[in-house]
């Protein structure tokens, strides 16, 4: 039996109280009145709207952020250019702390780069094939990595 839009709306917010305290989908679906493979599509559904209401939570964030960065920016360069303090380097460090803030809000700074390989770290071997066609066979063993033959 279908529900109702209503019945169906009300019961997606007790099916995400009843989840959001722990209890399993077996529960919830006794408590609902319906059936679990019925509780395990509404939480799926319920689960997809959180996700999505997060990241338009996350863009909002950073969109205000970066207006506050920019109005900063604007108000020290025009101190710097016109205010009374004006030529001060101090509103320079302002202006480039600003930059570097956006920088990081939208993930433009690439990761640091390592220096040099960690020693402890194995390291790939590659092994070669290579055919005699004729060659000198201690040509071959040095290829292969081989310590010369004694003499």
């Amino acid at each position: 039996m279908k529900r109702p839009p209503q019945q169906r709306e009300h019961d997606m917010i007790k099916t995400a109280q009843l989840y959001l305290q722990g209890l399993d989908q077996r529960r919830i679906a006794q408590e609902i009145g319906v059936s679990q493979p019925q509780i395990h599509k509404d939480l799926k559904k319920i689960k997809k709207e959180w996700l999505a209401s997060a990241l338009r939570d996350f863009d909002a964030a950073r969109a205000q952020e970066l207006a506050k960065i920019d109005h900063l920016e604007a108000k020290a360069w025009e101190a710097y250019e016109n205010g009374e303090r004006a030529g001060d380097p101090q509103l320079l460090k302002q202006v480039a702390w600003c930059i570097d803030r956006r920088c990081k809000l939208l993930a433009l700074d690439a990761p640091p780069r390592k220096e040099e390989p960690d020693r402890d770290e194995p390291r790939a071997q590659v092994v070669l094939y290579m055919p005699d066609n004729g060659r000198d066979p201690h040509l071959n063993q040095h290829l292969r990595g081989d310590p010369p033959p004694a003499q």
